[in-house]
């Protein structure tokens, strides 16, 4: 649950995240959309080439209002326990 809440703002997760055997518990940079970015990406963070640049996480806030604010938790429609509940606690 968390990498998803993460990647909304941070970027793209690997697989296995946090233990990615390329890149361990960044996270992926979204491709490039212009030729001048893509000639920079290298410059700006680690990666492996243009295409597949990754950074560190930016570590977020940790209090509860913070996640459920991004989760969106009590504006779910359908919150009748068909589907789950998206209560955290």
């Amino acid at each position: 649950m968390r990498a998803l809440q993460v990647s909304d703002s941070q970027g793209a997760m690997p697989s296995d995240w946090p233990n990615n055997e390329l890149i361990g518990d960044q996270v992926i940079v979204p491709p490039a959309s212009d030729h001048e970015t893509a000639a920079k990406r290298l410059e700006e963070y680690q990666g492996y080439d243009w295409w597949f640049c990754y950074k560190p996480l930016e570590e977020p806030p940790e209090a509860p209002e913070y996640w459920e604010a991004q989760a969106g938790w009590g504006a779910w429609p359908l919150n009748d326990g068909a589907f789950g509940s998206r209560d955290p606690g």
